[in-house]
C-alpha cells in the first residue's frame, strides 16, 4: 500500500470523528500492517507539534527558541507515547477478549482511537483559552466502541470493556508522560 497523503488523512480524520462505524468498516478491510497506520499518526503528530511550537514561539514577548522546543517534544512525546504504550498493554490484554493474533488491529485500534485527543490538542495549541475542551477527548471511547464491535466482531459487553480500557490507557499514558517531561525538561 503506498503512502497515504494529506488529504487522505483529513478524509480519514473528518470520516473516524463524524462517522466512526463507516470508517472502521473501510479500516477493517484494508488489512494493513502497523507500518500503514503509523503514517496517519505521524502526520497527525506532526501538526500538533508544530502548532504547540509556533504556539509557545508567537506567544512570548521575545522569540525564543528553547522553550517552544521543549514543548514540542512534550507534545510529541506524550501524544505518540500514550497511544503507543497503550498499544503495547493491550496487545497483551486484548487475547483475554478476543482469540487470534491481532497486532495491527490492536494498533489500529490505539491509533485511532487517540484522534480526538489528536484534535483537541490542535484546537488548545491554536487558542488555549479553550482548554476545558480537553474534555472531548473522551469521544475516543466511542470511537474505540465502534473499532472494536468492527474489527473484532464483538459483543456489546466486551467492546465497552475494551474500548473503556483503551481510552483510559492512551488517556492516562499521555497525562503521565506529560508530566514526566515537564519535570524533566524543567518548563
Amino acid at each position: 500500500m503506498k503512502e497515504p497523503t494529506y488529504k487522505q488523512t483529513f478524509i480519514r480524520l473528518k470520516n473516524i470523528l463524524i462517522r466512526p462505524a463507516k470508517e472502521w468498516n473501510c479500516i477493517n478491510m484494508e488489512n494493513g500492517s502497523i507500518n500503514e497506520t503509523l503514517p496517519f499518526s505521524f502526520i497527525l503528530l506532526t501538526i500538533c507539534v508544530l502548532t504547540r511550537f509556533l504556539s509557545v514561539l508567537f506567544s512570548l514577548q521575545e522569540i525564543n527558541y528553547e522553550p517552544a522546543m521543549k514543548h514540542a517534544i512534550i507534545v510529541f512525546f506524550y501524544l505518540f507515547g500514550g497511544m503507543y504504550l497503550s498499544y503495547l498493554v493491550m496487545k497483551l490484554i486484548i487475547p483475554h477478549f478476543f482469540a487470534g493474533k491481532f497486532d495491527s488491529k490492536v494498533f489500529k485500534l490505539a491509533a485511532f482511537s487517540a484522534t480526538p485527543l489528536y484534535t483537541v490538542n490542535f484546537i488548545v495549541n491554536l487558542i488555549p483559552e479553550l482548554f476545558l475542551i480537553y474534555i472531548l477527548s473522551l469521544y475516543g471511547f466511542y470511537i474505540a466502541y465502534t473499532g472494536v464491535r468492527e474489527l473484532y466482531n464483538a459483543k456489546i459487553k466486551d467492546s465497552i470493556y475494551v474500548a473503556g480500557i483503551t481510552i483510559f490507557l492512551i488517556l492516562l499514558f499521555s497525562w503521565v508522560i506529560r508530566l514526566v517531561f515537564f519535570k524533566i525538561l524543567a518548563v
